[in-house]
């Protein structure tokens, strides 16, 4: 990941952003492309989440690095797709994306096959409050503590959402027929 530093970074600021998209780059990316589903926007996405760290260490306001950067992922992803600008085009990639849905899609190795898309347009599906603690949990290897933290909730709660969110999964797939009962 190639990321702009601005001029008003120090020069720790960078090397730490560079670090830091070192480790988290691919993460935060792939949680972008799965709310966005356009490489383009995931990639500004990362960017400005990593812009967004370096400015909420300056008031050391984050503890957990891989978990705000998730959920800040998350959420500057989930604000491109409420942006009026951008609903046309959605919907134009949207339409691409269905119609190659694994070509494009990067897979980590341990991820199970979804060969039409099924569990993840179910995924897509849930509301926020469940998406992003199961994504957060499943996808990208958060445990429920770091995902408390980031959503700024009991782990409880975290546990709770995760466990709905897999019901209702497991019931959208059964009511579309890709799941028998």
């Amino acid at each position: 990941m190639v990321l702009k530093t601005r001029n008003t970074q120090s020069p720790t600021e960078r090397a730490e952003l560079h670090r830091m998209a070192e480790l988290h780059g691919a993460m935060v990316f792939r949680l972008a492309l799965r709310v966005v589903h356009n490489r383009a926007d995931a990639e500004d996405i990362a960017q400005e989440v990593f812009v967004k760290f370096v400015e909420a260490r300056r008031r050391a306001s984050v503890t957990e690095p891989r978990g705000w950067l998730a959920i800040t992922a998350l959420n500057t992803a989930r604000n491109l797709l409420r942006s009026e600008k951008n609903r046309r085009i959605r919907q134009e990639v949207w339409a691409e994306r269905t119609a190659r849905e694994h070509s494009d899609r990067e897979c980590s190795a341990n991820e199970p096959v979804d060969r039409d898309g099924a569990v993840w347009k179910a995924v897509d599906a849930l509301p926020t409050e469940l998406k992003f603690p199961l994504l957060l949990h499943y996808q990208e290897g958060l445990k429920y503590r770091e995902i408390a933290e980031a959503l700024r909730c009991p782990p409880g709660t975290v546990a709770t959402r995760i466990s709905q969110a897999k019901s209702k999964v497991q019931s959208i797939l059964e009511r579309n027929g890709a799941l028998k009962p």
